[in-house]
């Protein structure tokens, strides 16, 4: 799936070919000028892709290890939240779906998908679809 994260789909607006392997050109070729087109999509993947880089906590690889490192601990609707504690780290994740406050008390904010977002004190007011990563 080639050109995903600049939004490609094989097909044109009212079809999606979902088997393209003999559906020639018109379906296959990438077309690049959807990465400019939709730069800030791309811009926002490869924040993603160096953020699970940059944290191993992002990148467990069996299942005893996220188990092990893993805790939901939000009962708020609307609010995805949980930590992802490794190697003497703590990743705070977040995603609120209409708005949330969460306690960020000795964390610092690593990610936000909102721009601009900045956080100092102990509470951080998440927006409308927003989703942090904070770090300890």
């Amino acid at each position: 799936q080639e050109g995903e994260e600049f939004l490609r789909t094989k097909g044109d607006d009212s079809e999606v070919n979902h088997n393209s392997y003999n559906a020639g050109d018109f379906v296959n070729t990438m077309n690049y000028a959807l990465k400019i087109e939709n730069a800030d999509v791309v811009r926002e993947i490869q924040e993603q892709i160096a953020l699970r880089k940059e944290y191993e906590g992002f990148r467990l690889d069996t299942r005893a290890k996220v188990n092990a490192a893993m805790k939901f601990d939000s009962e708020t609707a609307g609010l995805i939240k949980y930590t992802i504690t490794y190697g003497g780290k703590t990743l705070l994740v977040a995603h609120a779906q209409s708005g949330a406050s969460i306690n960020v008390s000795g964390y610092k904010l690593a990610y936000s998908n909102k721009a601009g977002a900045t956080s100092s004190g102990s509470t951080y007011k998440l927006g409308a679809n927003e989703s942090v990563v904070f770090v300890k």
